[in-house]
């Protein structure tokens, strides 16, 4: 209870204004972007329950690639999906279901090339195979106990390479997150 107050605290805005992302007029609410993020949340968890049952019969890079694949699958058919919603919905798509017959939407810009790449590597290959070692190696609740420590590893990045204030939310959500 007191991990999702604290998750409340940090992902609601105050107002519309302190709110990082402003939606166009047309996109739905902003709760959507929560609720698909608890469901990613969900989802990472149960990944790390099926990831153990398989770690004691298969390398951890193994399944870490196995991972991978099945993501790459949902990707696809999200794009091939995404093509028919946006005639279904027509104008109510805009904002929330993106253009994937544009040319726009695979172009990636020159400076997205790094960070890009810097994510790919580092952040999502290197960090799975991690999480794949050491769930190998101990619990899937001791792997996903050390999630919360990417708010404060963000909020910190974000202060100090950025240049972004800590509000004072997040400052009192956080300790109720971990």
């Amino acid at each position: 209870l007191l991990t999702i107050s604290g998750a409340l605290c940090v992902v609601v805005p105050d107002s519309p204004r302190n709110c990082h992302y402003s939606a166009p007029a047309k996109a739905s609410p902003q709760l959507l972007g929560h609720l698909v993020l608890m469901l990613q949340v969900s989802a990472g968890s149960f990944y790390g329950l099926v990831q153990k049952q398989l770690l004691p019969h298969y390398p951890s890079l193994v399944v870490c690639a196995w991972g991978y694949a099945a993501g790459a699958v949902e990707i696809l058919i999200t794009v091939f999906l995404a093509i028919p919603l946006r005639q279904a919905l027509g104008e109510h798509a805009d904002g929330f279901i993106p253009e994937v017959q544009s040319a726009s939407f695979w172009k990636i810009p020159p400076s997205a090339a790094f960070p890009l790449a810097y994510s790919t590597v580092m952040v999502s290959s290197l960090g799975y195979w991690i999480m794949s070692w050491v769930n190998q190696r101990a619990s899937p609740f001791f792997v996903t106990s050390f999630f919360p420590v990417q708010l404060v590893a963000a909020a910190l990045l974000a202060l100090l390479v950025l240049h972004e204030s800590i509000a004072p939310k997040v400052l009192f959500g956080a300790p109720l997150i971990a």
